[in-house]
């Protein structure tokens, strides 16, 4: 039973480490368009002289600090 339980912990571990890799990797592949829209989607939303007050609320039908939780 304790070798089942050592071999169910190292195939979990070796599946964690996997998991992390893809995590850290898996926009490696891809285009820089799609950087390109990241830093947009944050400017949209973080940048107060890129999008104004009123044009936020325009846009997505709430205020700014609603959005944020803030």
């Amino acid at each position: 039973m304790c070798d089942e339980d050592s071999d169910e912990d190292g195939l979990d571990e070796c599946l964690e480490q996997k998991f992390e890799h893809i995590q850290r990797t898996r926009y490696a592949t891809r285009s820089s368009h799609y950087l390109k829209r990241k830093k947009c989607w944050h400017k949209l939303l973080y940048n107060r002289e890129h999008t104004s007050d009123a044009d936020f609320l325009k846009d997505f039908r709430m205020k700014r600090s609603a959005f944020f939780g803030s």
